[in-house]
């Protein structure tokens, strides 16, 4: 396995190739939790203390979760794509020949 040098070329077609995919993954989640945070978070009224919306806390580390994953999964996916001059690899580091 031949090693090349990540230039920016490079760089950019990994980091647009893993974003696309992000975007699409991501896109449907965010369709669903807008509406639900829009009914989860009180709404508030002239004149009176916001309160701390307690939904938040549950609601927040779901959405974390399910970025994370997303993130991962679109990842997962960048690292399958195969350009004009290079792939993406994981290899075992003892594997690595230097």
């Amino acid at each position: 396995m031949e090693k090349v040098e990540l230039t920016f070329g490079r760089a950019f077609k990994v980091w647009w190739s893993f974003t696309w995919r992000n975007m699409v993954f991501a896109i449907p989640v965010m369709i669903l939790m807008m509406p639900t945070m829009f009914f989860l978070i009180p709404k508030p009224v002239p004149g009176q203390k916001p309160e701390f919306p307690l939904a938040l806390l549950v609601v927040w580390p779901i959405m974390m979760v399910a970025m994370i994953c997303i993130q991962a999964l679109a990842l997962k996916y960048a690292t399958r794509a195969k350009w004009s001059d290079f792939r993406l690899v994981a290899v075992k580091p003892e594997a690595l020949v230097d």
